[in-house]
């Protein structure tokens, strides 16, 4: 009733859940209803379960590590609290769970033998829980990072303190592949607190559900109210006053004993007639079970916030005065086991995936996102077995990169004032520490992907070393800087074949060498300090059909291939351009339709109107209604599309036909779009360059892909486990947009379009829009939309990423009956191959022995 009275009035809940004076008012009316019916009817809930824990929301309220030391101090204070309190009895024993593995990770490593036995001895005397998962997560993790997120600690110490519940709280979603990764470790229960803010729970809650995986199995998933909500049942105004000071900001302070929660005989009453009305209001809406569970954070900002030890003071001083529902402390763990015993009856069975209505926010700082994928994918590829089996120090190396990324796709992108004070030294600060866990990354797992190659073949012969670790097949131009060769080479043979193939050069950046005339730079070249536009930069070769896991040894040559008597093959591809020469049909032989539609690589922008735009973002996610809704965003929103600022260009680089282009738009320093096809086969690569204006205004870009495949329904997959949008979905999730693996099978009568994206693993279909609250699929789902940059938030990720970022897309047709997987192919479409320049002398074996072994 509160909620609805309050969207009503237009009021809106931030992440802080600061009470506004209309959201005071109308809930100052319901205690007061409420309160007069106390004598008329009993309560349902006979017992409130108020389970103490701490949200670990990294660089929220203070920086990454600051954060992090917290945690693992906040474990040292529940562990004394509980010990202290370990005679008392059962309801009012001080108990805490352990949100994150990642906090109590580093508290297990620098604790004494003495603490980790008093730890132990308060986890059998089920006083302290440790969660299951390493952190909240975003949903862009892959199959190894899922796999590193449930076994962050050693399954010996996993085995003494005996996870129970996975737990995910603040994030509005949570994918298939962490529930089956739990499953697999014997967790069959998640426990979620999702905030409401620009999001919420798919169903209402508290509620509970199961959820049945793809092969059958189930999982029971109770969803809490939001996980910083339970002092507001005891409390119409919050107590905090900050709303988000720093741990070292000493004008503020955590409460002290008996101040958050009082135990005289008034402040008592008060609380039992303001609870009594809260779970009231939840019987109204249809609650019916006799325990309600209250998570419960400390008020000093609520996330990232110490125990509150008093707690046991509190319940024990309720449950002697009698006053009904009882209170008991318990764990996340104990709570989801209780509401499964009473509730798992009850409840509906779901299948499908449950999407993250926040996923938009990682799209805030495309470089860093496009760093983090780059980086996995040079892991994937370090643990190909064209290069052996993994060395101890390589797996350790693996892990500790893994770990690295697991932590990037935690779910907090920055600050409260990320936003608000986007160039403060905290704000700038935050982010630093959060993108470093992508760049370093990247950095490091290049690097050891170097070591791998270099170890298996350094003493296979001299030449050039092509492998392609991806699983399916491989053709197409291998490109690298000129300056790698030390002689003039004109050609590559394939040691096995035989097979002659030419080596032409594309004009590229010359390091150092200053420009002489505008021609010898290009618009992407911002700063014109080096030539970028310079003949023979850039190398390359053809690679024809490589196949997955396999490699080609090509000697060099100073001289040319010989003549062939050959003729070249006719061309089975047909080209259709625009009044401008940019592609808008192409198709190969064997195909009834062409690959793709007009529009294909187009550029639009959505952005929001008026004063204080971000306030109008609440003002229509808030509307009460689908109509209401659609007129504010008919008002507020402005779609601007680029437009084309000159005639593309061909290229026929005998094995494919480049098309590039300029586009305009006022957002925009510069756009460029370069579509290479590829003359043997329907496949095409279209890259797509920006450069972002400096601007604070919100807005989110789409890059356009129209394609002709009918009502087919897009497939795609997330953590390894496909679905298709809007069809296998929990209800309630978002279908605005979804986080994908990287690319989208759509699979028609006539086959496959593979579509994949390196870089922006955020996608919609149809128009391209925002704030939609979607409950049902567009009229277009044979439009894929990128989205490649969103900045909608308000808080907690990043305001203004600008300046250049590139963005790579591929899209291949696969007949019907060919029998390469899609997403073997799309792993492939996204996959760069590996190369390695050996020379005619062997390799120092002081370097292979001290700087090439991982």
């Amino acid at each position: 009733m509160v909620d609805w009275l309050v969207k009503g009035i237009g009021y809106r809940k931030d992440h802080h859940r600061r009470y506004s004076f209309w959201c005071c008012f109308v809930s100052l009316l319901v205690f007061m209803t409420a309160s007069a019916c106390l004598k008329c009817q009993d309560s349902i809930v006979k017992e409130v379960w108020i389970v103490p824990l701490s949200h670990t929301d990294f660089g929220f309220t203070d920086q990454p590590s600051v954060t992090r030391e917290l945690h693992r101090r906040y474990i040292d204070v529940a562990l004394d609290a509980a010990f202290k309190t370990r005679n008392l009895p059962d309801a009012e024993r001080f108990r805490w769970t352990i949100e994150a593995q990642y906090s109590f990770a580093d508290w297990w490593r620098e604790a004494s033998e003495l603490r980790r036995k008093q730890f132990l001895s308060m986890v059998r005397a089920g006083q302290l829980d440790v969660g299951a998962l390493a952190d909240d997560t975003t949903p862009y993790l892959d199959p190894m990072e899922w796999e590193q997120i449930t076994h962050w600690i050693p399954d010996s110490i996993w085995r003494s303190v005996q996870p129970q519940t996975g737990v995910q709280d603040d994030v509005n979603g949570f994918p298939r592949a962490g529930a089956m990764r739990l499953l697999d470790r014997g967790i069959h229960r998640l426990w979620t607190g999702i905030n409401n803010d620009l999001g919420g729970p798919p169903l209402q809650a508290p509620s509970g559900f199961w959820w049945k995986m793809p092969d059958g199995r189930r999982m029971f998933v109770w969803l809490n109210i939001p996980y910083s909500e339970g002092y507001q049942y005891f409390h119409l105004r919050g107590w905090r006053h900050g709303p988000l000071p720093k741990a070292g900001d000493t004008l503020y302070r955590p409460p002290v004993t008996d101040e958050l929660l009082p135990t005289d005989a008034t402040s008592l009453r008060e609380q039992h007639a303001f609870l009594v009305s809260k779970l009231r209001q939840q019987m109204v809406r249809g609650y019916h079970y006799p325990v309600f569970i209250l998570p419960f954070t400390n008020q000093w900002r609520l996330d990232n916030d110490p125990p509150y030890d008093s707690m046991s003071d509190f319940v024990a001083a309720w449950n002697k005065t009698g006053l009904t529902p009882r209170l008991r402390i318990a764990t996340a763990s104990q709570a989801t086991r209780k509401m499964e015993e009473i509730a798992g009856e009850d409840i509906p069975e779901y299948t499908g995936e449950f999407t993250d209505w926040w996923a938009n926010g990682s799209m805030s700082s495309p470089p860093a996102m496009a760093a983090s994928r780059t980086a996995k994918r040079y892991l994937q590829q370090a643990s190909s077995p064209l290069f052996g089996p993994l060395q101890p120090n390589a797996e350790k190396k693996m892990d500790e990169l893994g770990r690295e990324l697991v932590v990037f796709d935690e779910h907090s992108w920055g600050g409260g004032d990320s936003v608000a004070l986007p160039y403060s030294l905290d704000s700038q600060g935050e982010f630093a520490e959060k993108s470093l866990h992508s760049y370093g990354a990247m950095a490091q797992a290049q690097f050891l992907l170097s070591q791998r190659v270099r170890t298996a073949f350094a003493d296979k012969g001299s030449g050039l070393y092509v492998f392609n670790a991806a699983p399916a097949s491989w053709s197409g131009w291998i490109r690298f800087p000129s300056s790698a060769f030390r002689d003039d080479y004109r050609s590559a043979v394939d040691t096995a074949s035989g097979v002659c193939g030419e080596v032409s050069f594309e004009n590229g950046m010359h390091p150092w060498a200053i420009p002489k005339t505008p021609a010898d730079v290009t618009v992407e070249n911002d700063t014109q300090t080096f030539a970028d536009n310079v003949p023979k930069q850039t190398a390359r070769i053809w690679i024809d059909n490589l196949p997955g896991n396999a490699f080609r040894h090509l000697q060099l040559s100073t001289s040319p291939c010989p003549a062939s008597s050959d003729e070249a093959a006719a061309s089975t591809l047909s080209i259709k351009l625009d009044e401008r020469s940019w592609p808008r049909s192409l198709q190969w032989s064997g195909m009834s339709s062409p690959l793709i539609l007009p529009g294909f690589g187009d550029f639009h922008s959505v952005s929001i109107n008026g004063f204080a735009p971000r306030a109008k973002v609440h003002e229509i996610w808030n509307a009460s209604t689908a109509e209401s809704r659609n007129e504010l965003r008919a008002v507020a929103l402005q779609t601007v599309t680029a437009e084309e600022d000159s005639i593309a260009t061909e290229e026929d680089t005998g094995k494919t036909i480049v098309y590039t282009q300029s586009l305009k738009h006022p957002s925009l320093g510069w756009a460029v779009r370069r579509l290479e096809i590829w003359k043997s086969e329907p496949r095409i690569r279209l890259d797509f360059k920006l450069y972002r204006r400096s601007s604070e205004r919100p807005e989110a870009y789409f890059i356009s892909f129209p394609l002709p495949v009918g009502n087919a329904s897009p497939i795609v997959s997330n953590g390894g486990i496909p679905f298709k949008p809007y069809r296998e979905q929990i209800p309630g999730s978002c279908k605005d947009y979804f986080a994908i693996d990287g690319w989208i099978d759509y699979a028609t009568p006539e086959g496959h379009w593979i579509w994949a994206t390196r870089d922006s693993p955020l996608v919609t279909f149809g128009k391209g829009t925002l704030l939609e609250k979607a409950t049902a699929a567009p009229d277009q789902t044979n439009i894929v939309q990128a989205i490649v940059f969103n900045n909608l938030w308000y808080t907690n990720f990043v305001d203004n990423a600008m300046g250049e970022m590139d963005f790579s897309f591929d899209l291949e047709w696969q007949r019907r009956n060919e029998e390469v997987h899609p997403s073997d192919l799309g792993d492939t479409l996204v996959s760069t191959p590996v190369l390695l320049l050996n020379p005619d002398a062997p390799v120092d074996p002081l370097y292979m022995k001290y700087m090439f072994q991982p």
